[in-house]
């Protein structure tokens, strides 16, 4: 579905197959999803960079304590 000017659409195609399938059925109907793109926005591209800090700020080392005996 998409909405443009307040109004929701389905964009759907009907297709006439070549010929039957083993159901008996001679037409298909194909509709597309939404696909994210392969370019992030800048919104989940700044919203990743802040889970990647957070990780790296849970990685980093505790302090080594110096109880050795020696």
């Amino acid at each position: 579905m998409f909405e443009k000017n307040g109004v929701k659409y389905l964009s759907f195609e009907v297709a006439k197959l070549r010929g039957e399938d083993k159901f008996g059925r001679t037409h298909t109907c194909y509709y597309q999803t939404k696909v994210s793109s392969a370019i992030p926005t800048q919104d989940e591209a700044a919203e990743k960079q802040e889970k990647k800090n957070k990780k790296k700020s849970k990685k980093e080392p505790a302090e080594a304590e110096d109880d050795l005996p020696f």
